[in-house]
């Protein structure tokens, strides 16, 4: 959602080239401006499209009141709604990052989960192997205390 010179831009420099340095902005529309291009750039220009949008009509409305009527209160209230439009757009992104951070983490602890649970039953499994490996050589040996006791028996 990059601007390159969006056509209400070019209007408004034109309309304040024909009324020269007759109406000068004001502070607030100024920070707009400057508010909704750095959140354009940024990740709500990705993030959070559809409140961007909102946010540069309100900016384009205080710019066509601007050049309409010069610095009035209208032109001061559309540019606190794009500020605070913007400020909206730029909080979705945020949240919307802090949620796919979430899910990362969430998927990473999953595959921590899973490769624990493949290491304790490989581990399980090598143990009954060993503990079965114990339990035949115990009846081996019990099998041979047995023949030999029955072997000691009989000479006795």
């Amino acid at each position: 959602m990059k601007n390159v010179m969006h056509p209400t831009w070019i209007a408004v420099a034109a309309a304040l080239g024909i009324l020269g340095c007759a109406t000068v902005a004001p502070p607030q529309l100024v920070e707009a401006r400057q508010e909704y291009e750095k959140a354009n750039e940024g990740p709500a220009g990705k993030l959070a499209p559809t409140e961007l949008y909102d946010a540069k009509k309100a900016l384009d409305r205080a710019n066509q009141e601007l050049v309409a009527n010069g610095d009035t209160e209208a032109t001061r209230n559309y540019a606190y709604i794009a500020q605070r439009r913007v400020a909206l757009a730029n909080t979705k992104a945020r949240t919307a990052l802090h949620q796919q951070k979430v899910a990362e983490a969430v998927k990473a602890g999953v595959a921590v989960r899973d490769t624990q649970v493949r290491s304790t039953q490989a581990a399980l499994k090598k143990t009954q192997e060993q503990l079965e490996q114990e339990r035949r050589q115990s009846e081996s040996t019990q099998t041979q205390l047995s023949a030999e006791l029955q072997k000691n028996a009989a000479q006795l």
